[in-house]
């Protein structure tokens, strides 16, 4: 109720903890969420609510939902929903879910999709303007984590800096 009340379009939703994928309806909205099978330990998921008129199809795993709407005519948006491992996790972890991010889904994404990346990092980029001057603004906040470094280098890759 409170979508429709402010008119939204689509939520990105985080830590659902929902076993598997599901997709209960309501009030002309569509929820999607995505997580582990219910004998596992289900401290991560993502999801969307997105309004009936505009649902697309979705790719789903546990900690990454892709959906690709059409904006216009012509126009196509890519959003991607994570939720990235916690500093709790063994590093393979997170450096596999930067690989499937940066290898798996970015590379499947035609340049003239508009791009929404949202969700939890669970990183800290620390203050090193200097190495990242095309990446992040001047006012950086902490001390960089691992998960700082890996999302700055997904971002510097992804970057575009040649117009």
């Amino acid at each position: 109720m409170e979508l429709a009340k402010y008119n939204i379009d689509i939520a990105a939703l985080f830590e659902t903890r929902f076993s598997e994928s599901s997709c209960p309806n309501d009030l002309g909205y569509s929820f999607f969420s995505s997580g582990k099978s219910g004998g596992e330990r289900r401290e991560a998921g993502v999801g969307f609510v997105i309004k009936k008129d505009i649902v697309a199809k979705l790719i789903v795993s546990d900690i990454i939902m892709t959906t690709r709407l059409p904006l216009s005519k012509d126009n196509l948006a890519t959003i991607i929903s994570v939720y990235a491992p916690t500093m709790t996790n063994p590093d393979e972890n997170t450096e596999t879910f930067y690989n499937q991010l940066a290898c798996g889904v970015f590379s499947g994404i035609p340049r003239t999709d508009k791009l929404l990346l949202i969700g939890d990092f669970n990183a800290r980029i620390g203050r090193d303007t200097d190495k990242w001057p095309f990446v992040m603004g001047k006012h950086g906040f902490g001390k960089c984590n691992s998960n700082g470094e890996l999302l700055l280098a997904l971002c510097s890759d992804s970057d575009d800096t040649d117009g």
